[in-house]
């Protein structure tokens, strides 16, 4: 039995009988209303004008919507949201090809480049994009550009063989990138890591003489060698590494990414010895599918050690010159600044190497050092190894032809 409203204007329902209160449920939505209101900011609208060109007959224009370039560069951002400069126009000091690749790149959100492009060089238009990335304060751009880079330059680090001959890093590579980039950057110590990692040993040691130099190149490797130092420090720092150790000084790329220490320096000893163990299962490996490539970087046979006497050098030498000729070549060894017989009364290596070979002169015999190079056991750098100017060399594995090497470097400085 249903029986009328008590209170009309209560809105709640008795029922009878039942003891129970109904509520009357609202079929209107619910409006919630915070204490203050929130504006949104007003939509960037109209077009941005970009002149891009490295001299005034060369240039291009863009006109870009502010919108789209404010949110993918902080640089832009920053202008357009200036009370001065939202109207003005924006000049960058770059070749309009690679502006164009970034234009690209915000409509796409992939990193790509043009190649083909008159004088296309992956190596060198890489590092313009990151250079592009850096002044436009886009990371992801930049980023994108650094993990190119470093796959270009990983695959030589990891070969035990690399020497500067096959390395496609030029002298005015690595001289472009210290000229547009402040110290204590990712690009900086990619490069600077990147060298140490594709040269040999002798390589670092001869850095200024001629077989290093490529031809047509704007520089040369001892120019950049005395202007910079932080790369003089990366090179120095390396000549007391052999082969398998060198490529640690390529370091993980994200160290490069985000460049928060400084890679100039020489890596550890773990991170030398991981390397060393990476690469000798590498070799084991190659082993056994039966590769024979690798020839050279298989395990060395065990150390013999002898003493080289000056009598013995002089009795091999007695078959084939007069004993006076013998004598001003003895001569010519005690000018490298070390007592002879001193000098002489190292560890050597059971493979056998010509003394004449060893020369300053690297124009002859370069081969043969790299072959003896390639033949020597790893030692662990020691602090009692310590040379002058700072310099740290294994003595075990230093030929007389290295040491006149290191004295030139020596000069160098």
């Amino acid at each position: 039995m249903q029986y009328p409203l008590a209170e009309k204007d209560n809105q709640i329902f008795q029922a009878a009988g039942e003891g129970h209160i109904v509520k009357e449920v609202s079929r209107e939505h619910s409006v919630y209303r915070s204490a203050t209101t929130i504006y949104s900011p007003l939509p960037i609208t109209g077009l941005t004008e970009i002149i891009v060109g490295l001299s005034p007959r060369k240039t291009r224009t863009w006109f870009l919507p502010k919108s789209s370039v404010a949110r993918h560069s902080s640089f832009f951002a920053d202008l357009i949201q200036a009370p001065d400069g939202s109207d003005g126009v924006v000049r960058l000091h770059f070749e309009p090809h690679v502006f164009q690749n970034f234009v690209d790149y915000m409509h796409s959100s992939i990193y790509s480049l043009n190649t083909q492009v008159t004088g296309f060089r992956a190596i060198h238009h890489h590092t313009q994009a990151c250079l592009l990335g850096i002044k436009l304060e886009c990371k992801a751009y930049q980023d994108a550009a650094i993990r190119q880079l470093y796959m270009m330059f990983e695959p030589l680090a990891r070969l035990p063989s690399s020497r500067a001959a096959l390395s496609i890093i030029r002298a005015s590579d690595v001289d472009y990138v210290c000229k547009n980039t402040a110290p204590q950057t990712g690009l900086r110590y990619l490069f600077f890591n990147a060298v140490a990692a594709h040269w040999a040993r002798l390589d670092a040691i001869c850095i200024g003489d001629e077989y290093l130099e490529r031809p047509g190149d704007t520089t040369t490797w001892g120019d950049v060698y005395k202007q910079n130092f932080d790369f003089h420090a990366t090179i120095v720092g390396s000549i007391q590494y052999p082969g398998l150790w060198r490529g640690a000084f390529l370091r993980p790329m994200e160290k490069y990414v985000n460049a928060t220490e400084d890679l100039t320096v020489a890596p550890r000893v773990e991170h030398m010895q991981e390397a060393k163990l990476v690469l000798q299962e590498r070799v084991r490996n190659k082993q056994k599918s039966g590769s024979s490539s690798i020839k050279k970087s298989v395990p060395k046979p065990k150390k013999v050690h002898k003493k080289v006497i000056l009598k013995e050098i002089r009795d091999r030498r007695e078959s084939e010159e007069s004993d006076d000729e013998t004598e001003n070549e003895v001569d010519s060894y005690e000018s490298v600044g070390e007592p002879f017989e001193q000098v002489m009364e190292m560890e050597i290596d059971e493979c056998s190497f010509d003394v004449n070979k060893n020369k300053v002169d690297v124009s002859e015999g370069v081969s043969e050092l790299y072959d003896m190079e390639m033949d020597m056991d790893i030692d662990e750098p020691s602090n009692d190894d310590q040379k002058e100017n700072g310099f740290e060399i294994v003595m075990t594995e230093t030929s007389i032809g290295e040491i006149e090497m290191f004295r030139k470097l020596v000069a160098l400085r």
